[in-house]
């Protein structure tokens, strides 16, 4: 039900009209099953067992695959910070809601997937979409990161990747319910920024309307 819900949610953002053949989008493509990843009720939360600690440390070492790899889509939600407030631990290490407004562009973890999320992916091609075989009429590619919700709805465009000293200062001005979250993400966003670029030949950035001072921006990440 959520795939379906969010093939929608890719029709209505990132397509126009469905396929001719009126399937959801990724089962127009062909496949039968997908995966859905949605970051905070995805992992154990405090308190957790040790079992489920040692699970959340496996599952936060590698997150950044989820946002960077260039086959996700990812969905920024935005259009909440009327509901957002922030957490605190209690004594027990639990998080507890208070009443202090959390607006999402304040927060740090945010940042990160936002962040993550601009470092590899590609633009669709042009071209009036793709032949799929098997189905009827072609098919459209989609942006890999979408903005939905709030003013933002279906709009934004792919910023360029930061280096990680200028990750670290964007990163500072922003908040986190565990301060040392803050180290945990940069490291995280200084290994994935490392690997990704190192094992890559080429780049390509296409379609993104970057301005000379984006494109410098991503010439000192370079």
């Amino acid at each position: 039900a959520l795939a379906e819900a969010l093939a929608g949610t890719w029709s209505k953002h990132l397509l126009g009209p469905r396929p001719a053949s009126g399937l959801p989008l990724y089962r127009a493509w062909g496949l039968s099953d997908v995966g859905v990843f949605v970051d905070w009720a995805s992992l154990y939360q405090k308190p957790r067992s040790d079992a489920q600690a040692a699970c959340f440390g496996r599952a936060l070492a590698n997150m950044s695959l989820w946002y960077a790899h260039k086959l996700t889509t990812v969905l920024l939600v935005w259009g909440q910070d009327a509901h957002l407030r922030e957490y605190e631990q209690d004594a027990s290490g639990a998080l507890q809601r208070t009443e202090r407004p959390n607006e999402r562009a304040g927060r740090g973890w945010p940042y990160y997937e936002q962040a993550m999320s601009a470092l590899f992916k590609l633009a669709p091609p042009g071209g009036g979409g793709f032949n799929v075989p098997g189905v009827e009429g072609r098919v459209d590619g989609w942006r890999k990161a979408i903005a939905v919700g709030g003013e933002g709805d279906g709009g934004g465009k792919q910023q360029p990747p930061l280096a990680p000293s200028r990750f670290a200062e964007q990163l500072r001005r922003r908040r986190f319910t565990n301060g040392a979250d803050f180290d945990v993400v940069c490291e995280l966003y200084e290994r994935t920024l490392r690997d990704g670029f190192g094992a890559r030949e080429q780049l390509a950035y296409g379609g993104c309307g970057w301005t000379t001072e984006e494109a410098d921006e991503l010439a000192a990440t370079l």
